[in-house]
């Protein structure tokens, strides 16, 4: 375990410690963990039990992280660990983002350790993802730093539930981060969450401002999510910010403490269709990879014939063959 950081002694309740890592501010008094279920208070200190423990430690193309723009093709270093700041109850990692540190089997991976892993494995980079990485902040802050001394890129899969300072302070090191925006309704995010949206739009919006690489995902699941008025809605928010951010939409299935239908096909592509009206990237989860294009002439930049990637008209983040600036990093 590790001493957290952004926590501060409370004033409400005697022997308690408030975190100031994510919206929830959590109120923890000694002996018990916060919301996440992974940083305690032991006789007046915050820690993280989280750290350097690991569920999951794979290699695996960058596409899988529903990154399309970042190095596409190349193969990346992925960790995760256990817990999570939401409770989403169509979460597909409930296994792990629903437990603590005693629940599960876990292997030690210093951040040295992560950096040699990576170089072992000819990977470009390494990235956080599986449960929700922020709350391990204490682990990322040293890990990241260290990689990017070795040239190795840092990726963030989050879900943007996560409060301002803390999320500035990572940034400087973040190469590139994959938001997952779960609805653009405030009340899904209470009710089906635990959260609320307003701090997730305040975390893209920081991100863009930083200049980091930044696509977004959404995943649609009908009834709940999946209405055209919300998806122009959000739409029309991202484009606000900028029409070159990369947009997924995903195919819910049922998981963990939601059954409903499969997302149709058909409620991906009309998705899609409202959003390219105005964003100039957008990609529907049909278990087939999607070739890149440019927004303006329509020629192929990222050919994606399953596991196969290849990039073809792309020079300086420019379409080779009219010119046209897109979102492309190689």
């Amino acid at each position: 375990m590790k001493e957290a950081l952004y926590y501060t002694q409370s004033e409400e309740v005697e022997n308690a410690v408030q975190c100031l890592l994510c919206p929830h501010k959590c109120i923890i008094p000694e002996g018990h963990e916060g919301f996440c279920r992974v940083r305690r208070n032991e006789k007046g200190k915050l820690y993280s039990f989280i750290y350097e423990e690991f569920t999951a430690s794979y290699i695996e193309p960058i596409e899988k992280r529903h990154l399309y723009h970042f190095h596409p093709g190349k193969k990346i270093l992925s960790l995760g660990t256990v817990g999570c700041n939401l409770r989403c109850k169509f979460c597909n990692q409930s296994k792990i983002s629903r437990v603590s540190i005693d629940d599960v089997p876990t292997h030690k991976i210093s951040a040295d350790e992560a950096v040699i892993l990576a170089k072992q494995f000819l990977s470009f980079g390494i990235a956080y993802d599986y449960n929700e990485p922020m709350i391990n902040f204490e682990y990322l802050m040293e890990a990241i730093v260290k990689a990017r001394r070795h040239n190795l890129k840092n990726v963030l899969l989050i879900n943007g539930f996560i409060n301002e300072k803390p999320l500035a302070d990572i940034l400087l090191y973040v190469d590139a981060l994959s938001i997952g925006l779960k609805s653009f309704n405030d009340d899904f995010y209470k009710r089906v969450c635990g959260g609320n949206l307003d701090d997730v739009l305040r975390s893209i919006e920081l991100a863009v401002k930083s200049g980091v690489h930044l696509e977004v995902n959404v995943l649609l699941i009908p009834e709940l999510n999946d209405s055209e008025e919300e998806i122009e809605a959000l739409v029309d928010w991202l484009y606000s910010l900028n029409p070159r951010i990369p947009l997924h939409f995903l195919r819910y299935f049922p998981a963990y403490e939601m059954v409903k239908d499969v997302t149709p096909l058909s409620t991906l592509i009309k998705a899609r269709d409202i959003a390219k009206k105005k964003m100039r990237f957008v990609y529907v989860e049909d278990n087939k990879p999607k070739d890149t294009y440019c927004s303006f002439c329509k020629e192929i930049l990222v050919r994606r014939d399953g596991l196969q990637v290849k990039v073809l008209d792309v020079d300086k983040n420019k379409c080779k063959k009219c010119g046209n600036e897109i979102n492309l990093v190689i």
